[in-house]
């Protein structure tokens, strides 16, 4: 397989794995009818801090999860494909 088209491979199959985790997140809240909301950001409290891990994860509907699901999918394929040494460090 050529170089070029192997990175290029590569650099989509993070992004779509981590919006496809978005997107299981939600079907799971929906299969199982489950409210993840109090794992959001909860301002004033300790409690709310996991907020800060989680509520990237936590979306209010489909609109609001496709509205965030194709911009992040651009903006992640593009600083691994830019940023190819050191994408993974501004990520986390």
């Amino acid at each position: 397989m050529h170089p070029e088209l192997k990175f290029t491979l590569r650099t989509f199959l993070f992004p779509l794995l981590f919006t496809a985790v978005l997107w299981l997140v939600k079907f799971i809240e929906i299969y199982f009818d489950i409210n993840f909301q109090n794992y959001g950001v909860l301002p004033k409290t300790f409690a709310g801090l996991k907020g800060i891990i989680f509520s990237p994860f936590i979306h209010s509907g489909f609109d609001h999860l496709v509205s965030n699901s194709v911009p992040l999918l651009i903006l992640l394929a593009a600083l691994i494909y830019f940023y190819k040494e050191v994408w993974y460090k501004v990520f986390f």
